[in-house]
């Protein structure tokens, strides 16, 4: 993992993230297939407002464990599945530590990572927007999976 790493989290406290991750993108892919299917203009413009705090925090370099989180709470609120939203309640904690981490790094990181994640957040979106269920899964998955390497990348991704 990258010496950045142990910065902002225990060498205890990865694994933990990394089974956070597990079960995030198993579960939020499932959302996102769903919110593209069901989601109303309203949990549209909850999610796209939760986006737009999140961009304005990550380009101003100060990231915002809460605005990441209330981004992918809206999206398993806008599959209209409350279990879902209450899984991610609960495993609320673990969830915002590893974004905490991920931000962390990212902040750090070249504007090309902050533009790559804005990006990723961005096609989830999209795909909800265009009710194309299969994309909004896929971009979904794709998304934890490179925030699962952008944390352990001692390459350092971009």
């Amino acid at each position: 993992p990258s010496e950045k790493l142990i910065e902002y989290a225990t060498a205890g406290s990865v694994a933990g993230l990394m089974r956070a991750m597990e079960a995030r993108i198993t579960i939020e892919k499932a959302t996102a297939r769903m919110a593209a299917q069901r989601a109303s203009p309203k949990d549209i413009a909850r999610i796209e407002a939760a986006l737009q705090t999140l961009e304005a925090s990550m380009q101003a370099r100060d990231p915002s464990f809460d605005a990441d989180y209330q981004f992918h709470r809206a999206i398993a609120a806008a599959s209209g599945n409350e279990v879902f939203v209450q899984m991610l309640d609960c495993a609320r904690g673990s969830i915002e530590q590893g974004i905490d981490v991920a931000q962390k790094l990212t902040r750090q990181g070249s504007q090309a990572r902050i533009d790559v994640v804005i990006s990723e957040h961005r096609e989830i979106l999209e795909a909800i927007r265009a009710g194309d269920s299969e994309v909004a899964g896929v971009s979904m998955a794709y998304h934890l999976l490179q925030a699962r390497a952008r944390i352990t990348d001692h390459a350092g991704i971009a």
